[in-house]
């Protein structure tokens, strides 16, 4: 349901964007850059939007000063996909 928090597990395709857009750690103009996740890590979330098909789009949340979002993604326990806080 939108609002709920889920453990979404960041992917390959995750990292690699962050590290695209976000290249180093520590601070550049000020702004903090914290410490970008790395596939396989268990990053907290919320569901933002639930799809006709069953997928969510989520606000994925990070250490650092950059937001992260992902869309169309499935319940499971692998990369790319979440799992609902019991």
């Amino acid at each position: 349901m939108n609002g709920d928090r889920v453990n979404y597990t960041m992917g390959p395709q995750d990292a690699d964007t962050l590290n695209k857009v976000w290249p180093f750690g520590g601070s550049v103009n000020g702004v903090r850059g914290g410490r970008l996740p790395v596939a396989g890590e268990v990053r907290p979330a919320w569901v933002t939007r639930e799809n006709a098909d069953g997928t969510k789009n989520l606000h994925v949340l990070l250490d650092a000063s950059i937001g992260h979002w992902v869309r169309d993604v499935t319940q499971g326990a692998g990369e790319g996909q979440f799992q609902p806080v019991v």
